[in-house]
């Protein structure tokens, strides 16, 4: 079994976070270097998750962790794995 990230979830906390905070979309992206926007728009869209380095630098500005920043589906999804044999 794993866990796995609710992308939906995750786009509004990110939002959250960054409106109690005061930042901007262009503040993160400054942040992590970005020249375009594409990439945290997708990230504020739900379409897909910022990488582990690009999500450090955010948490970091928003001075909270890594994983206080990304939700986590309620339920579970099992790996493929071998079948067992008794």
């Amino acid at each position: 079994m794993c866990r796995v990230i609710d992308t939906v979830k995750t786009r509004k906390n990110i939002e959250h976070l960054m409106a109690e905070r005061g930042l901007t979309e262009r503040d993160i992206r400054q942040r992590v270097g970005f020249t375009e926007r594409r990439p945290v728009c997708f990230w504020l869209a739900g379409k897909n998750l910022p990488s582990i380095d690009n999500l450090l630098m955010p948490a970091e500005m928003m001075h909270v962790s890594m994983d206080d920043i990304l939700v986590r589906r309620d339920e579970y999804r099992q790996q493929r794995s071998e079948p067992e044999h008794g």
